[in-house]
Protein backbone atom coordinates (compact mmCIF):
# COMPACT_ATOMS: atom_id res chain seq x y z
CA UNK A 1 0.00 0.00 0.00
CA UNK A 2 2.68 2.20 0.96
CA UNK A 3 4.40 1.53 -2.78
CA UNK A 4 1.46 2.29 -4.39
CA UNK A 5 0.99 5.62 -2.52
CA UNK A 6 4.62 6.95 -3.28
CA UNK A 7 3.98 6.01 -7.00
CA UNK A 8 1.07 7.75 -7.05
CA UNK A 9 2.63 11.14 -5.95
CA UNK A 10 5.51 10.59 -8.00
CA UNK A 11 3.07 10.82 -10.88
CA UNK A 12 0.93 13.67 -9.25
CA UNK A 13 4.28 15.41 -9.05
CA UNK A 14 5.86 15.07 -12.20
CA UNK A 15 2.45 15.85 -13.52
CA UNK A 16 2.12 19.31 -12.04
CA UNK A 17 5.55 20.24 -10.81
CA UNK A 18 6.33 21.85 -13.61
CA UNK A 19 2.87 23.26 -14.66
CA UNK A 20 2.29 24.43 -11.14
CA UNK A 21 5.40 24.79 -9.09
CA UNK A 22 4.24 26.90 -5.98
CA UNK A 23 1.49 24.48 -5.81
CA UNK A 24 3.24 21.35 -5.97
CA UNK A 25 5.56 22.50 -3.50
CA UNK A 26 2.62 23.08 -0.90
CA UNK A 27 1.99 19.39 -0.83
CA UNK A 28 5.47 18.59 -1.54
CA UNK A 29 7.09 20.16 1.67
CA UNK A 30 4.99 18.45 4.16
CA UNK A 31 6.14 15.11 3.07
CA UNK A 32 9.54 15.94 3.24
CA UNK A 33 8.98 17.28 7.07
CA UNK A 34 7.45 13.93 8.06
CA UNK A 35 9.69 11.62 9.17
CA UNK A 36 9.50 7.46 7.64
CA UNK A 37 9.20 6.46 11.06
CA UNK A 38 10.52 2.36 10.82
CA UNK A 39 8.35 0.67 13.76
CA UNK A 40 9.73 -2.48 14.78
CA UNK A 41 9.77 -3.97 18.46
CA UNK A 42 12.48 -3.15 20.81
CA UNK A 43 15.43 -5.76 21.35
CA UNK A 44 16.51 -7.30 24.60
CA UNK A 45 18.93 -4.91 24.83
CA UNK A 46 16.95 -2.09 24.32
CA UNK A 47 14.09 -3.12 26.79
CA UNK A 48 16.88 -3.22 29.02
CA UNK A 49 18.19 0.50 28.52
CA UNK A 50 14.52 1.74 28.76
CA UNK A 51 14.00 -0.21 31.79
CA UNK A 52 17.32 1.15 33.67
CA UNK A 53 17.18 5.01 32.24
CA UNK A 54 15.99 7.82 33.92
CA UNK A 55 13.30 9.43 31.46
CA UNK A 56 11.53 12.66 31.76
CA UNK A 57 10.62 15.10 29.36
CA UNK A 58 11.28 18.77 27.96
CA UNK A 59 9.84 21.64 26.43
CA UNK A 60 11.45 22.88 23.17
CA UNK A 61 9.57 24.97 20.97
CA UNK A 62 6.18 23.46 20.83
CA UNK A 63 7.35 19.77 21.28
CA UNK A 64 7.74 17.60 24.24
CA UNK A 65 10.84 15.99 23.77
CA UNK A 66 11.49 12.56 25.50
CA UNK A 67 14.96 12.27 27.46
CA UNK A 68 16.57 9.35 28.51
CA UNK A 69 19.72 9.61 30.74
CA UNK A 70 22.09 6.66 32.35
CA UNK A 71 23.47 7.94 35.39
CA UNK A 72 26.97 6.02 35.98
CA UNK A 73 27.43 5.09 39.60
CA UNK A 74 30.61 5.34 39.43
CA UNK A 75 31.59 8.18 37.71
CA UNK A 76 30.28 11.18 40.06
CA UNK A 77 32.31 13.65 37.56
CA UNK A 78 29.19 15.40 35.24
CA UNK A 79 31.84 16.43 32.69
CA UNK A 80 31.89 12.94 31.41
CA UNK A 81 28.68 13.01 29.66
CA UNK A 82 27.83 11.88 26.05
CA UNK A 83 25.51 12.89 24.40
CA UNK A 84 23.74 10.82 21.42
CA UNK A 85 21.74 12.40 18.44
CA UNK A 86 19.69 9.43 16.59
CA UNK A 87 19.36 9.90 12.95
CA UNK A 88 15.55 10.66 10.53
CA UNK A 89 13.73 8.01 11.16
CA UNK A 90 15.18 6.79 14.22
CA UNK A 91 15.08 6.97 17.59
CA UNK A 92 17.28 6.90 20.89
CA UNK A 93 17.68 3.60 21.58
CA UNK A 94 19.11 2.97 17.78
CA UNK A 95 22.27 3.50 19.84
CA UNK A 96 21.99 0.93 22.16
CA UNK A 97 24.97 -1.00 21.69
CA UNK A 98 27.38 2.41 21.47
CA UNK A 99 24.82 3.17 24.68
CA UNK A 100 26.17 0.08 27.04
CA UNK A 101 29.34 0.10 26.28
CA UNK A 102 29.73 3.90 26.59
CA UNK A 103 28.16 3.00 30.64
CA UNK A 104 30.63 0.08 31.00
CA UNK A 105 33.27 2.25 30.15
CA UNK A 106 32.37 4.80 32.93
CA UNK A 107 30.36 7.53 31.48
CA UNK A 108 27.34 9.23 31.79
CA UNK A 109 25.30 9.19 28.78
CA UNK A 110 22.33 10.98 27.18
CA UNK A 111 20.07 10.36 24.55
CA UNK A 112 16.79 11.92 23.26
CA UNK A 113 13.81 11.34 20.60
CA UNK A 114 14.00 14.60 18.33
CA UNK A 115 11.01 15.79 17.59
CA UNK A 116 8.18 13.73 15.51
CA UNK A 117 10.52 10.94 16.69
CA UNK A 118 9.92 8.21 19.30
CA UNK A 119 8.23 9.34 22.38
CA UNK A 120 8.52 12.71 21.43
CA UNK A 121 5.36 14.81 20.08
CA UNK A 122 4.87 16.11 17.11
CA UNK A 123 4.47 14.64 13.34
CA UNK A 124 6.31 17.40 11.44
CA UNK A 125 10.45 18.55 11.52
CA UNK A 126 13.61 19.76 10.13
CA UNK A 127 17.12 20.85 10.77
CA UNK A 128 16.09 23.76 12.86
CA UNK A 129 13.28 21.55 15.40
CA UNK A 130 15.95 19.34 15.63
CA UNK A 131 18.67 21.36 16.45
CA UNK A 132 17.07 23.81 18.60
CA UNK A 133 15.64 20.48 20.78
CA UNK A 134 19.42 19.58 21.30
CA UNK A 135 20.30 22.42 22.33
CA UNK A 136 17.24 22.44 24.75
CA UNK A 137 18.61 19.08 25.85
CA UNK A 138 22.34 20.50 26.94
CA UNK A 139 20.43 23.13 29.15
CA UNK A 140 19.63 20.58 31.31
CA UNK A 141 23.12 18.68 31.07
CA UNK A 142 25.52 21.67 30.41
CA UNK A 143 28.54 19.19 31.06
CA UNK A 144 28.81 17.47 27.70
CA UNK A 145 32.15 15.80 26.95
CA UNK A 146 31.10 14.37 23.69
CA UNK A 147 28.55 14.89 21.40
CA UNK A 148 27.75 11.51 18.46
CA UNK A 149 25.54 11.94 16.12
CA UNK A 150 24.04 9.14 13.39
CA UNK A 151 22.96 10.68 9.88
CA UNK A 152 20.60 13.56 10.00
CA UNK A 153 21.66 13.36 13.55
CA UNK A 154 25.34 14.35 12.79
CA UNK A 155 24.51 17.10 10.78
CA UNK A 156 22.14 18.38 13.37
CA UNK A 157 25.03 18.29 15.73
CA UNK A 158 27.29 20.03 13.76
CA UNK A 159 23.98 22.79 13.67
CA UNK A 160 24.37 22.80 17.32
CA UNK A 161 28.12 23.64 17.78
CA UNK A 162 27.74 26.60 15.46
CA UNK A 163 24.52 28.34 17.25
CA UNK A 164 26.28 27.28 20.92
CA UNK A 165 28.99 29.70 20.02
CA UNK A 166 26.34 32.33 20.79
CA UNK A 167 24.77 30.32 23.63
CA UNK A 168 27.38 28.75 25.02
CA UNK A 169 25.42 25.97 26.22
CA UNK A 170 28.49 23.75 25.28
CA UNK A 171 31.44 24.94 26.60
CA UNK A 172 33.31 22.17 27.70
CA UNK A 173 32.41 20.09 24.12
CA UNK A 174 35.21 18.88 23.02
CA UNK A 175 34.67 15.61 20.89
CA UNK A 176 32.20 15.22 18.14
CA UNK A 177 31.55 11.93 16.08
CA UNK A 178 29.77 12.24 13.20
CA UNK A 179 28.37 8.74 12.14
CA UNK A 180 27.38 8.39 8.58
CA UNK A 181 26.25 12.18 7.98
CA UNK A 182 25.79 14.29 4.96
CA UNK A 183 27.76 17.47 4.79
CA UNK A 184 25.22 19.51 2.65
CA UNK A 185 21.54 19.83 3.23
CA UNK A 186 20.82 20.96 -0.58
CA UNK A 187 21.70 17.70 -1.53
CA UNK A 188 19.27 16.39 0.76
CA UNK A 189 16.77 18.42 -0.72
CA UNK A 190 17.61 17.10 -4.55
CA UNK A 191 17.52 13.62 -3.50
CA UNK A 192 14.26 13.99 -2.25
CA UNK A 193 13.67 15.72 -5.05
CA UNK A 194 15.10 12.97 -7.26
CA UNK A 195 13.19 10.21 -5.70
CA UNK A 196 9.39 12.09 -5.64
CA UNK A 197 9.64 13.82 -9.45
CA UNK A 198 9.92 17.36 -8.01
CA UNK A 199 11.13 20.02 -10.88
CA UNK A 200 13.74 22.20 -10.08
CA UNK A 201 11.14 24.94 -9.55
CA UNK A 202 9.55 23.05 -6.56
CA UNK A 203 13.17 22.48 -5.26
CA UNK A 204 13.93 26.47 -5.75
CA UNK A 205 10.34 26.87 -3.83
CA UNK A 206 12.12 24.32 -0.50
CA UNK A 207 15.33 26.50 -0.66
CA UNK A 208 13.74 29.75 -0.16
CA UNK A 209 10.95 28.25 2.20
CA UNK A 210 13.91 26.90 4.67
CA UNK A 211 16.34 29.90 3.91
CA UNK A 212 13.22 32.23 5.09
CA UNK A 213 13.41 29.72 8.44
CA UNK A 214 16.52 29.61 8.91
CA UNK A 215 17.85 33.58 8.14
CA UNK A 216 20.75 32.24 5.60
CA UNK A 217 21.94 31.19 1.94
CA UNK A 218 21.09 27.13 1.81
CA UNK A 219 24.55 26.50 0.63
CA UNK A 220 26.18 27.86 4.11
CA UNK A 221 23.72 25.19 5.79
CA UNK A 222 26.51 22.13 5.50
CA UNK A 223 28.17 20.37 8.15
CA UNK A 224 31.33 22.03 6.96
CA UNK A 225 30.26 25.22 7.52
CA UNK A 226 28.46 24.66 10.43
CA UNK A 227 32.30 23.42 11.79
CA UNK A 228 34.44 26.47 10.65
CA UNK A 229 34.46 27.73 13.91
CA UNK A 230 34.85 24.56 16.11
CA UNK A 231 38.06 23.97 17.36
CA UNK A 232 37.59 20.36 19.30
CA UNK A 233 38.31 17.18 17.71
CA UNK A 234 36.24 15.28 14.93
CA UNK A 235 36.02 11.93 14.02
CA UNK A 236 33.65 10.94 10.97
CA UNK A 237 32.83 7.64 10.68
CA UNK A 238 31.43 6.57 7.38
CA UNK A 239 30.85 2.68 5.44
CA UNK A 240 31.99 2.57 2.34
CA UNK A 241 28.73 0.51 0.91
CA UNK A 242 26.48 3.01 2.64
CA UNK A 243 23.96 3.95 0.20
CA UNK A 244 21.79 6.25 1.72
CA UNK A 245 24.82 9.04 2.78
CA UNK A 246 27.69 8.26 0.14
CA UNK A 247 31.21 7.92 1.43
CA UNK A 248 32.41 10.76 -0.19
CA UNK A 249 30.20 13.33 1.91
CA UNK A 250 33.07 12.17 4.53
CA UNK A 251 36.07 12.38 3.07
CA UNK A 252 34.56 16.20 2.49
CA UNK A 253 34.04 16.70 5.99
CA UNK A 254 37.24 15.09 6.96
CA UNK A 255 39.29 16.94 4.84
CA UNK A 256 37.48 20.22 5.37
CA UNK A 257 36.77 20.14 9.41
CA UNK A 258 40.40 21.49 11.18
CA UNK A 259 41.75 18.10 13.72
CA UNK A 260 39.63 15.29 12.04
CA UNK A 261 39.90 11.97 11.23
CA UNK A 262 37.91 9.70 8.61
CA UNK A 263 37.82 6.00 9.66
CA UNK A 264 36.08 3.53 6.99
CA UNK A 265 34.45 0.69 7.23
CA UNK A 266 32.97 -1.58 4.44
CA UNK A 267 30.65 -4.15 5.45
CA UNK A 268 27.97 -2.42 7.41
CA UNK A 269 25.90 0.31 5.43
CA UNK A 270 24.05 3.20 6.79
CA UNK A 271 22.50 1.52 9.94
CA UNK A 272 24.61 -1.42 11.28
CA UNK A 273 27.62 0.60 11.76
CA UNK A 274 25.96 2.09 14.76
CA UNK A 275 26.54 -1.84 16.65
CA UNK A 276 29.86 -3.08 14.82
CA UNK A 277 32.52 -3.45 17.83
CA UNK A 278 35.45 -1.99 15.74
CA UNK A 279 33.28 1.24 15.09
CA UNK A 280 32.45 1.75 18.94
CA UNK A 281 36.01 0.69 20.09
CA UNK A 282 37.11 3.42 17.43
CA UNK A 283 34.72 5.56 19.84
CA UNK A 284 35.87 4.97 22.88
CA UNK A 285 39.35 5.42 21.52
CA UNK A 286 38.81 8.36 20.18
CA UNK A 287 37.26 9.97 23.64
CA UNK A 288 39.77 8.20 25.53
CA UNK A 289 38.16 5.61 27.63
CA UNK A 290 40.05 2.48 27.69
CA UNK A 291 37.78 -0.28 26.44
CA UNK A 292 37.40 -3.30 28.78
CA UNK A 293 34.89 -5.58 27.07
Amino acid sequence: MESLLKILLTYFFKLFSIASPSFTAKIAWPLFCKPRIRKKPLSKTELMLVQQARQYSIDSEDYKIAVYEWRNSDNPEPGKTVLLTHGWGGHALNFSYIIVKLIKAGFNVVAYDSPAHGKSSGNKTNLMHNTKALLSVCERIPYVHALVGHSFGAMANAYALELSDDSKKLPNMNKLILIAGPNKLSDIFASFAQVMGLSNGVLNIFHQKLESIAQRNIESMSTVEFLRNYDGETLVIHDQNDRIVPHKEAEIIANEVMSSSLYTTSEYGHFRVLSAKNVINKILDFINIPNNS
